[in-house]
């Protein structure tokens, strides 16, 4: 049986959108997503399976995924998040079963520019 994605949101979604845990799918998060900033994000999208399909099963599990953009909160006003996304299981090919993901208002922090993908091994970071 296939999973399907983004099957688990926790309480902390509330805290991020307003949107119940209940309420959030693949579907409504891309729905969500400034239109503006939707062509970034699946061209970010399309790089990260690039990335992760040349690397091996055991590399995939070292790095780090993030990038940002904006968001529509369930008030209308977009916010800035940041999303943060690591593989926490594979299949035997090296297919993606099962990632983590954090998406955090950074809006904060970063208000204005374009969405920016990094890839990071956060053990290496210090």
């Amino acid at each position: 049986m296939k999973n399907s994605l983004l099957n688990n949101y926790s309480s902390g979604t509330r805290d991020v959108s307003a949107y119940e845990p209940n309420e959030m799918s693949l579907g409504k998060l891309i729905s969500l997503v400034h239109p503006i900033d939707l062509p970034v994000v699946m061209s970010f999208e399309s790089k990260v399976m690039e990335f992760f399909n040349e690397l091996t099963i055991e590399k995939m599990f070292k790095y780090k995924v993030r990038y940002d953009y904006r968001l529509k909160h369930k008030d209308g006003h977009y916010m800035r998040v940041l999303q943060q996304v690591i593989t926490i299981e594979t299949d035997d090919k090296g297919a993606i079963v099962k990632s983590m993901g954090i998406h955090s208002d950074i809006t904060d922090l970063k208000n204005e520019g374009l969405p920016v993908l990094s890839f990071l091994k956060p053990e290496e970071r210090f």
